[in-house]
């Protein structure tokens, strides 16, 4: 039979500290190092309620292409703008992995962003 593949589930919610503007420590910077060499493993990505800007989330993007992702919690981040999430949800529709096959799909939240006006999203 066909091997099992094994899933990565990481969790940085709530923790204002993980920021992708510590330049010295760069620790956005090895997760986004991390999500391109091991991202296909990755099914949950939580970073809701960090210091992750908006411009930070765009460097996440060739990751979400990678369609391996169940759930994506990018809710209440400073910074962050319309076009940007955008951006996001272009990169979800255009890998053309959701919803995935024989799993659920993809959970995507985006809440409590501050955008002015999410309807017209």
């Amino acid at each position: 039979g066909e091997p099992k593949k094994f899933k990565i589930d990481l969790d940085f919610r709530d923790n204002p500290k993980v920021t992708d503007t510590d330049l010295e420590f760069d620790g956005f910077g090895r997760l986004v190092a991390f999500l391109k060499k091991f991202g296909t493993f990755v099914t949950r990505l939580r970073i809701g309620g960090t210091g992750i800007s908006g411009s930070g989330l765009c460097e996440l993007i060739d990751f979400i292409k990678m369609g391996a992702a169940e759930e994506l919690d990018f809710s209440n981040l400073p910074g962050v703008e319309q076009d940007e999430v955008v951006a996001l949800l272009m990169a979800v529709k255009e890998c053309g992995q959701y919803p995935l096959q024989k799993s659920l799909p993809l959970l995507f939240r985006l809440d409590r962003n501050g955008l002015e006006k999410p309807h017209e999203i």
